[in-house]
């Protein structure tokens, strides 16, 4: 602050303004600016704090924290190869000259997939279901997809019938392009007790459902993508579900026959979703799968797994790293399985996850442990989603102040990390502005809130709380009013 000393002051100019109504006089300014630079009489702004380009993560946080003095740099190098790129996510853009077929589109996860498609630029879409188009409910959403520019198809069928296959597409005034092949039927029991009409029941829709429409598009042009729907039931036990089991163990294989045709196909092995679907609609349900340890995930987690089964349709080509690495040809790629965490390490005694013992995740038993930050880090992850699960079982839990003080503690914690501060100095009480929150790190967190807990929130009412204690009463009161919307479903 030396230079301020005599009597000078830091003044902000518009320029623009000052050269279009006093040209003359910044024409002499910046003369008198250039003969004092080339004289070396003005020097750059002391201290420099440099960061490299691929650290600018780092100088943005460095700004942010509020107590740096000097100037902030970040040197690119003459040679842009040596800066590392992190390629972004492969977009899912959906041709709006095709039509689209779903088998079980009508229930809760195909109304919730046909939604997202059509906001990846479907424009028309074939649903064949046993009672498709029939119900208001249906009605309604079919005019919901309509106000959003997609045409939609109603056919009251079901995916076995090889007829029904045929009716669905031939309703379709474009080229179909896609498939999903959703349709379920539970039909539980006892393996000893079931008679063959509550096996085929169960099995039917789904192996012969997928025979179907493979054998329908034989003959007509290529598919862009086959995406099929299997569960978590092919690695979790389920007592009295061995059809289901049995049934979604062959689509997981199918994906391979179709592989080694040169055809494109994936599979999504999808677990309970939080707030809708067949187990979020029955609470007892919902309540026997928690007791068992199972993870439920939000709606946004499914559709992002259905954009990465999309995108996984093709086994991947042969490598020299494959031929060296045998583990390589042991996974597949179009095989995706949702919700399977673990918060301790599988070779941890105290693990207590169900598919421990699966011999089909032996290889992930010699995975390294993470470090200390990281295991934390992942402890600190799963513990919060433990809090949710028990939450949507019990909303009334979210009113206590113990609930909201541990909310808020978790939204502190992820507040800290962004800025790369010690979480030991966290303090519930702290205001906002003092732990240097502004609305470029409010936008970060509202990123965050959203994946963790399934809620919008504005920067504005992120800026409004104050504290991290009335952040997470504003989280509690959130939560409780979801999952209370929830429960009265």
């Amino acid at each position: 602050m030396e230079p301020f000393l005599a009597n000078r002051s830091y003044c902000c100019v518009d320029r623009a303004h000052a050269m279009r109504e006093r040209p003359a006089s910044v024409g002499k300014v910046m003369e008198r600016w250039l003969w004092m630079y080339a004289q070396g009489l003005l020097t750059p702004v002391s201290p420099m704090t440099v960061f490299k380009a691929s650290e600018i993560e780092a100088g943005f946080r460095h700004l942010q924290n509020g107590d740096h003095i000097g100037k902030a740099v970040v040197a690119i190098p003459s040679n842009m190869s040596e800066i590392p790129s992190i390629p972004g996510p492969q977009e899912c853009q959906l041709d709006p000259e095709a039509c689209y077929l779903l088998t079980g589109g009508t229930g809760g996860l195909g109304k919730s997939i046909a939604t997202w498609m059509v906001e990846q630029g479907a424009r028309e879409l074939v649903l064949l279901s046993r009672s498709a188009g029939k119900s208001e409910a249906d009605q309604a959403f079919f005019a919901e997809l309509n106000t959003m520019g997609c045409k939609v198809t109603g056919v009251a069928g079901r995916a076995e019938v090889p007829e029904d296959i045929e009716r669905a597409i031939s309703s379709a005034s474009k080229p179909i392009k896609g498939v999903v092949h959703l349709a379920m039927v539970l039909r539980d029991g006892p393996l000893v007790d079931l008679t063959y009409e509550e096996w085929n029941g169960a099995v039917a829709p789904k192996v012969q459902g997928a025979w179907n429409l493979h054998n329908a598009f034989k003959n007509r042009p290529a598919l862009d993508f086959f995406v099929m729907t299997s569960s978590l039931v092919t690695l979790v036990d389920q007592p009295g579900q061995g059809n289901y089991a049995a049934a979604n163990t062959f689509l997981e294989t199918f994906t391979q026959y179709r592989h080694k045709r040169g055809l494109p196909a994936s599979v999504l092995g999808i677990c309970p979703i939080d707030d809708i679907g067949f187990v979020a609609e029955i609470p007892a349900l919902r309540k026997k799968l928690k007791a068992q340890g199972l993870f439920f995930l939000p709606e946004r987690e499914l559709l992002d797994y259905m954009h990465l089964a999309i995108l996984n349709l093709y086994p991947p080509a042969a490598s020299q790293e494959a031929v060296s690495d045998p583990t390589q040809s042991w996974t597949s790629s179009g095989y995706i399985i949702m919700g399977l965490p673990a918060e301790t390490h599988l070779e941890d005694p105290n693990c207590q996850v169900s598919w421990r013992r699966d011999r089909r995740m032996g290889m992930y038993h010699n995975i390294p442990k993470g470090s200390e930050s990281g295991e934390s880090s992942g402890a600190n992850s799963n513990s919060l989603k433990s809090f949710l699960g028990r939450a949507a079982d019990e909303p009334a839990l979210l009113l206590d102040k113990a609930s909201t003080d541990y909310l808020a503690e978790e939204i502190g914690r992820r507040i800290f990390r962004f800025m790369m501060k010690p979480e030991e100095d966290l303090e519930l009480g702290l205001g906002l502005p003092q732990i240097g929150m502004d609305s470029l790190m409010a936008i970060e967190l509202r990123r965050w809130w959203k994946q963790a807990f399934g809620l919008d929130i504005s920067v504005l009412e992120i800026m409004g709380a104050g504290t991290l204690e009335q952040l997470g009463r504003v989280a509690g009161q959130a939560l409780h009013a979801k999952y209370e919307g929830v429960g009265k479903k």
